[in-house]
């Protein structure tokens, strides 16, 4: 016990023991060491005191002094910590008094425990799971390109990981090399676990791999699909990247030359802008010939000299490319790029081959980027508005994706590297900046291939690199040569990215997963309305902010995209709740059914009220004043949000004592302690963040701060997810300030006569100091995707290396901690690089592959805490029941780990969730077991477990392989698409739609059938009124996607015509000055000019001709154009509408052919007719092509045969 204090501690680090604002306890567990692994129980500690309006926070260190856990909720009477099966020793207790008037408290720690022995002891451990699941993982390493020697590839070999357990970071120690305490904030550094082993989820793959050779003609069809999808000399988004760029190439591009033997070819003109890359295409084209059978021995194994080809990335033929599962209809009992066959490693040489220089220019450097490359240029808006941006800042608009890479992959299950491509300032040597800023920087980095071949640096044969005096001491332990440094990538690729280890364990807490959501402005990050004056003195903000600017979620109902839509993707058998209005019922596990009871799941969007007290960080400490518009105790603002009452006034206490609790820094550039946050959000869920069974919330608290403040770390941090204190997952925080904010977030500034209280800003500007930022949308996907266990693709997984020395020496059993930025540059929501979207599938195996080994561990758990109920009842030998459910888990997690071994990572998901509903006594009936389906909340129920084949049923594989336009008749024409079936199976109903310059022309007939290997040609009537000059048509086959196809992203074409439009000057004769005649037409004698509209065929006028009963010969009506130019040599369409009424012989078109001064030098016959007597409107259509020497020529409309000797009729 202790107290009463009268005191603020705004700082534990303020604490002063002896009843001055804290006190301290031992607190001592005297156990046998082993004393855990035969008893089942914990360790709590809590502390009770009477008024919530007093504030008393509690820690827990180890002897170390290391923090163990803690419990700092605010406005409560009590706080508690759980410390599970803490190991024996000595700890201590500090008590701190925050905010206290005239308050003491009590306190108490409780040890309880359960033996567990004889045959109540649970019969298998963590190792019997990662027994089973440990799997043979192939591993391929394809050379494009490049060919390397029989020594280089048993180098490679041996650089590159035989072995990886995956690790979750969260759980495990950190490195404890003193000499590498800095390793996680250099580029390939590394800090290795000397004293204690990282915590492994219980995966283990065991790598075989397989190092290919691609052949010349394949490594030339990839170039030229790199050359196609190339866009020159562009400048960089960043300018500082084409400014690094060329200080490079002032240090280092000579080497480019030194390795082409001084071909001064290779001197890059403008090293500030890039030939920049489609990666996306470049990756589809890989994935989609991958069965062409042009490359049936194209790969080659330079070990076994074994022929394979292109599929043995993805063997599955009819794997195709769908992170949400749903193109054709959500189907959720199949992985659409089929289950996993490894993973695979490109090298390209797109510098060293002779014929690189045919795809890639000599005198320019080129990056790999993530904009849609058309017509061999870039177009600077997103891609839904045509242009060419893929990725965007999802609240601004803005272009966020990549221009600088020298890498690429993700989106289907390989990745690959250009050794020919530019470095970049990307992948910087140090966070700090401290060092040389680019991807080639010497020790540590990975230069382009010219400098492998030859800068002497990268060439050194000694298994260290020499000292550079310029930067700090390179640890990572990789020779400075290519095959160790290849092999170094291949590595950071398998566990950052393919393979990964975790951030937090990967447990799958539910069905139905809720993004509980508050968005909340700080009271201080807004002007405040003192005596009818909006002001910022003393200490108050300057703008205020729209939250609803700054996330981005649709209405209930709607699941297009939006945050909830990408993070579906990440899970897409979970159900994600969260939008605008949304309300879901809750269900009874017991019989599946509705309680009749609902959850409100919407965004909460709240301005918080004046706090008690304010805090203010500076440089040397914090200070704590009381808020002169704190309406008192009484007074507080409350909210209901369904039954539940959440007090505004305490949210915002909290969020002040997170400030006083957080890491201080510069000026006004302090944290907020997320920590502090999260125990009061715990302390108060009802109406934030409610727990309700069935339901995975994921609490996350979006803020708007004053100033600069940020959670967890001073300046740097938009969000972070956040941890329980034993290292679980807990939610995530996000953040904008006054420095990074997305200033159309802001509410205008005031304007005369606004009513005191209006949401206003004191000036429309921002401060000059003030970063362009986002908003909340994808910080909040990147941060859940680490509380679903993701890691970054930077850090946060363990590495391993091949240990030299020590009982491992010789194996790859030497885990190490380290930052790598390589990877980030992937498809990944997770990376720094950009703001990706959506969840891809090497995220969906890791997440897939973690659920398998949480459920089977769950299951663990369950059956373990059975037997301990069971042994605190009396029992000595389990019950019936728990032998009966241990069976049935057996059963199932048997297929699970079975599947798993296949790369079914689904169908093994599917059978451990089973698993782990036996271990946990869930009967199964018919009535609960269903084949997988999105579920309510609360439900519970059986999967059937369908295993997915390695080679699914055949599918249709549809593309347009050529557009034509053919002209029918005057103004009219046919668009015609040939449409191919390359698939295995046949397709039905199809149809094919046509766009002119992006507009919507039609649709063609549905196609009934077009069987495998079949083509058939579909088309669509295109009217050419008003169309003139170049057009770019495009044809769409299966635009709804109600075909299931192999390769969903190949079913456009797109072809340039030209529409010339009519060459005659009014051809419709509708423009008259006179009334009488035609513009641009002279008429003979028996000619006539009809504007009543009964005669005309487009527009209202036409002109006529009329016989006169004499011979033609002596006088033919007739109607002559004005002078038309053209060129020698074309050919030229000819039409005209005609229309008789007893004529007595046919009309006719005639071409008078004249020279540069209107000489007639020849005439002939354009169009004929046989229209006689009476007829009804008739195209005639004909074509010609003009003699040399002409320059232009006339038509005239002649009325009657030349032999006709009673001309009649009109």
């Amino acid at each position: 016990s202790g107290g009463p204090y009268t005191v603020a501690t705004p700082d534990p680090a303020l604490c002063v023991d002896s009843n001055v604002n804290c006190d301290t306890y031992q607190l001592t567990v005297e156990l046998p060491q082993d004393y855990w692994s035969t008893h089942e129980g914990g360790v709590t500690v809590e502390i009770n005191w009477a008024s919530s309006n007093d504030d008393f926070d509690m820690y827990i260190t180890d002897s170390a002094g290391t923090q163990v856990d803690s419990s700092a909720a605010g406005g409560t009477t009590s706080e508690k910590v759980d410390l599970g099966k803490l190991a024996p020793g000595t700890y201590t207790v500090q008590v701190v008094a925050y905010l206290a008037a005239g308050a003491s408290y009590t306190g108490q720690a409780t040890l309880t425990s359960t033996e567990l022995s004889g045959e109540m002891s649970f019969p298998e451990d963590k190792d019997t799971v990662m027994d089973m699941l440990t799997v043979d993982y192939p591993l391929n390493v394809i050379f494009v390109g490049y060919q390397p020697t029989a020594q280089e590839v048993a180098e490679l070999r041996s650089w590159i990981p035989d072995t990886y357990q995956p690790t979750v970071a969260t759980k495990s120690p950190a490195g404890d090399e003193v000499h590498n305490e800095g390793a996680g904030l250099l580029n390939w550094n590394k800090n290795h676990l000397i004293t204690s082993e990282p915590y492994f989820l219980g995966i283990r793959y065991n790598y075989k791999l397989n190092i290919i050779q691609a052949s010349d003609a394949y490594a030339q069809a990839l170039f030229q699909a790199v050359e196609d999808n190339t866009a020159q000399g562009q400048a960089f988004h960043t300018a500082s990247r084409g400014q690094d760029l060329a200080r490079y190439d002032t240090l280092y591009g000579h080497f480019r030359l030194l390795a082409k033997g001084g071909d001064l070819a290779y001197k890059v003109a403008d090293a500030t802008k890039s030939d920049l890359i489609d990666a996306y295409a470049v990756e589809d084209w890989i994935f989609n010939s991958r069965y062409n059978p042009q490359w049936a021995c194209a790969f080659k194994n330079l070990e076994t000299n074994e022929c394979l080809d292109p599929s043995i990335i993805q063997p599955d033929p009819n794997a195709y490319h769908d992170p949400f599962y749903d193109l054709h209809g959500l189907n959720l009992d199949h992985m659409p790029q089929g289950v996993n066959a490894g993973s695979s490693f490109f090298f390209f040489d797109t510098f060293t081959p002779e014929y690189a220089s045919n795809y890639f220019r000599p005198n320019a450097y080129h990056t790999w980027g993530t904009d849609k490359v058309i017509n061999g240029t870039i177009v600077p808006k997103a891609i839904e508005e045509g242009g060419s941006w893929r990725i965007t800042d999802p609240d601004t608009g803005d272009w966020d994706g990549v221009d600088f890479g020298r890498t690429w992959g993700g989106r289907y299950r390989f990745h690959f590297i250009d050794l020919g491509a530019a470095p970049n300032n990307y992948e910087s040597a140090s966070w700090l900046k401290a060092e040389r800023t680019l991807s080639s920087d010497y020790p540590f980095g990975d230069p382009p291939i010219w400098q492998y071949k030859a800068d002497p640096l990268w060439q050194q044969s000694g298994e260290g690199c020499l000292a550079d005096p310029q930067v700090l001491n390179y640890t990572g332990g990789t020779p400075c040569r290519m095959m160790p440094r290849l092999g170094r990538d291949v590595g950071y690729g398998l566990f950052f990215r393919s393979t990964s280890g975790y951030l937090y364990r990967p447990i799958p807490r539910g069905d139905v997963y809720w993004l509980a959501v508050s968005n909340w402005t700080d009271f201080y990050s807004r002007p405040q309305w003192v005596n009818g004056q909006l002001t910022n003195a003393p200490w108050y903000g300057v703008w205020w902010t729209d939250t609803s600017k700054l996330y981005k979620i649709n209405q209930a109902g709607d699941n297009s995209d939006d945050v909830l839509r990408w993070l579906s993707s990440a899970l897409p058998y979970a159900r994600w709740v969260g939008r605008q209005g949304e309300v879901i019922p809750l269900y009874d596990p017991t019989n599946n059914q509705p309680t009749g009871e609902t959850l409100d799941t919407s965004p909460k969007y709240e301005d918080l009220p004046a706090p008690a007290y304010h805090v203010h960080q500076h440089g040397t400490g914090v200070d704590v004043a009381p808020e002169p518009l704190y309406p008192g105790d009484d007074h507080h603002l409350t909210v209901q949000y369904g039954s539940s009452t959440v007090d505004l006034t305490e949210v915002s206490n909290a969020v002040e004592k997170a400030k006083a609790h957080g890491v201080l820094g510069l000026n006004y550039d302090g944290s907020v302690s997320h920590e502090s946050m999260r125990d009061y959000i715990d302390a108060n869920r009802a109406g934030i963040a409610d727990s309700v069974p069935g339901v995975n919330t994921i609490p996350s608290i979006n803020m708007v701060f004053e100033k600069a403040y940020t959670w967890a770390l001073p300046a740097i941090v938009g969000g972070i997810a956040v941890g329980t204190a034993d290292g679980e997952a807990w939610g995530v925080m996000n953040n904008v300030n006054d420095r990074v904010k997305w200033s159309e977030s802001h509410y205008p500034a005031a304007q005369p006569g606004d009513a005191p209280g209006s949401r206003r800003s004191l000036t429309d500007a921002s401060l000059p100091t003030q970063d362009t930022g986002g908003g909340f949308s994808y910080t909040i996907e990147h941060e859940a995707a680490h509380n679903l266990g993701l890691s970054h693709p930077h850090d946060g997984s363990y590495g391993v290396d091949k240990c030299t020395t020590g009982p491992n020496a010789g194996k790859w059993a030497c885990y190490w901690t380290g930052l790598g930025w390589m990877y980030d540059i992937a498809a990944a929501p997770t990376t720094y690089a950009m703001s990706y979207r959506p969840y891809e599938v090497e995220d969906q195996d890791n997440l897939q592959r973690g659920h398998v080994a949480e459920y089977l561990l769950g299951a663990q758990d369950a059956l373990r805490t059975r037997l301990v109920d069971e042994a605190r009842a009396g029992n000595t030998t389990p019950s019936a029941g728990w032998t009966s459910d241990y069976a049935r888990m057996q059963g199932w997690r048997a297929q699970a780990a079975d599947l798993f071994r296949q790369g079914d990572y689904l169908h093994a998901e599917y059978a451990a969730r089973n698993a782990a509903l036996a271990a946990r006594a869930v009967p199964q009936t018919a009535a609960n077991t269903s084949e997988p389906k999105l579920l309510e909340a609360g439900q519970v129920y059986y999967f059937n477990v369908n295993p997915q084949a390695a080679t699914p049923a055949t599918v249709a594989e549809l593309t347009i392989t050529t557009i034509v336009a053919t002209e029918q008749k005057a103004k009219s024409a046919t668009l015609s698409a040939t449409v191919s079936n390359a698939g295995t199976g046949d397709a039905n109903n199809i149809v094919v739609r046509f766009l002119d310059n992006g507009v919507l022309l039609g649709e063609s007939a549905p196609l009934a059938t077009l069987a495998a290997g079949a083509s058939a040609e579909v088309s669509l009537p295109w009217n050419l009124r008003g169309v003139s000059g170049e057009r770019t048509i495009t044809a769409q086959v299966d635009p709804a996607n109600t075909v299931a196809e192999s390769n969903e992203e190949n079913n456009q074409a797109q072809r340039t015509i030209t529409v010339r439009g009519n060459k005659v000057q009014n051809g419709s004769f509708e423009q008259s000055s006179s009334g009488s005649a035609p513009d641009g037409w002279s008429g003979s004698t028996g000619s006539g000019y009809d504007s009543s509209g009964a005669n005309a065929s487009d527009g209202s006028r036409a002109v006529s001709v009329t016989g006169n009963g004499g011979p033609a010969t002596l006088l033919n009506p007739a109607w002559s154009s004005a002078p038309i130019n053209v060129v020698a040599g074309e050919t030229y369409q000819l039409a005209m509408t005609v229309k008789t009424q007893g004529t007595s012989s046919a009309p006719s078109l005639q071409v008078s052919y004249l020279d540069g001064t209107g000489r007639i030098l020849s005439k002939v016959t354009g169009l004929t007719t046989a229209r006689v007597g009476t007829t009804g409107t008739q195209d005639v259509l004909g074509q010609i092509t003009v003699p040399a020497g002409v320059t232009r020529l006339r038509l005239t409309l002649v009325g009657f045969s030349a032999t006709d000797l009673n001309t009649r009729g009109t």
